[in-house]
């Protein structure tokens, strides 16, 4: 398997990785935990690299914070379940 291009890729799409440490994190998890896991790249120059997240929906910082204080994405939008913890953030701009 290799990666898509991109800031990011989904871990495991059709097959298990054959060699390396994503090997033995798919054979220790749980497929269904695995579904929609990402690998998270690095914040370093994060502000040249957008778009943002692995579908690139997000054009700007601003709207990637807006995106987390609503809460994330809806049910149904993106591949995999939502996390409990992801719940609106109730930021303010003060």
């Amino acid at each position: 398997m290799s990666p898509s291009s991109g800031p990011s890729w989904p871990l495991f799409t059709c097959s298990p990785p054959s060699t390396g440490l994503l090997s033995v994190l798919y054979l220790q998890a749980n497929r269904e935990t695995l579904e929609g896991a990402f690998r998270t790249p690095s914040l370093r120059n994060l502000t040249l690299t957008a778009p943002y997240m692995h579908t690139g929906a997000q054009a700007t910082l601003e709207e990637v914070i807006d995106f987390y204080n609503q809460g994330g994405g809806a049910p149904g939008t993106f591949v995999g379940k939502k996390t409990e913890t992801m719940v609106p953030l109730d930021l303010t701009n003060e």
